[in-house]
């Protein structure tokens, strides 16, 4: 009851990662260089979750293979119509901050035309504020979807393994049965004995 009470409370907590999240621009360290980056931060989240949240979400849009490169997941050549009609490099990394109550995480997100030319609001606005309201709907989202299939999941394996513990406890029932009535035939058996020596030692009466 206790597990179904959480799961529900965090249901209700992890469907207010649905709503719109602030993206800024930031200058990012990069490949021994800077470059603008956009940041958006998820607050109660590790960045370990963040990151395999955005990940499978870009699985899911058919994103090709990814890279390490840097400290960043790369994907090149990467065509993403909620932020324009080209085709784009993006590089993704987390930074994991604070812990417990103060735990959050960033995610940021690089995204170029290609050969360094990244993209920034000065450089396009348009695909800049795409890139925003990319990141601000479909990141909590994808967060939200992730934890809700890890949680179903842990679920699944308590169901498991309270089911096997159930077939456990049914065996040794069926056990305890058995010889529980192995028991009573016994003690009829020994009944039906007594009284039938009994008997034949009231029928032996010397008086």
């Amino acid at each position: 009851m206790k597990k179904i009470f959480a799961f529900v409370m965090f249901a209700i907590i992890a469907s207010g990662f649905a709503m719109a999240q602030t993206v800024e621009e930031q200058i990012i360290d990069f490949n021994k260089s800077k470059a603008n980056g956009f940041v958006i931060n998820i607050k109660g989240v590790d960045s370990k979750v963040a990151m395999n949240s955005v990940q499978n979400y870009f699985k899911e849009i058919n994103f090709g293979k990814s890279k390490n490169a840097s400290g960043f997941v790369v994907y090149q050549g990467q065509a993403c119509p909620l932020i324009g009609d080209n085709k784009y490099d993006i590089y993704l990394t987390t930074i994991q901050k604070g812990k417990k109550k103060d735990l959050s995480s960033d995610i940021v997100m690089i995204v170029s035309y290609g050969y360094d030319n990244m993209i920034s609001s000065s450089s396009d606005a348009n695909t800049a504020n795409s890139i925003k309201n990319f990141m601000s709907t479909k990141f909590p989202q994808a967060i939200e979807k992730y934890q809700l299939e890890e949680k179903i999941a842990q679920l699944k394996k308590d169901l498991e393994k309270a089911n096997k513990e159930k077939a456990k406890n049914d065996k040794a029932m069926e056990k305890m049965k058995a010889a529980m009535e192995k028991s009573e035939k016994e003690h009829e058996a020994l009944n039906k004995q007594i009284e039938e020596y009994t008997k034949s030692l009231q029928n032996h009466n010397l008086k």
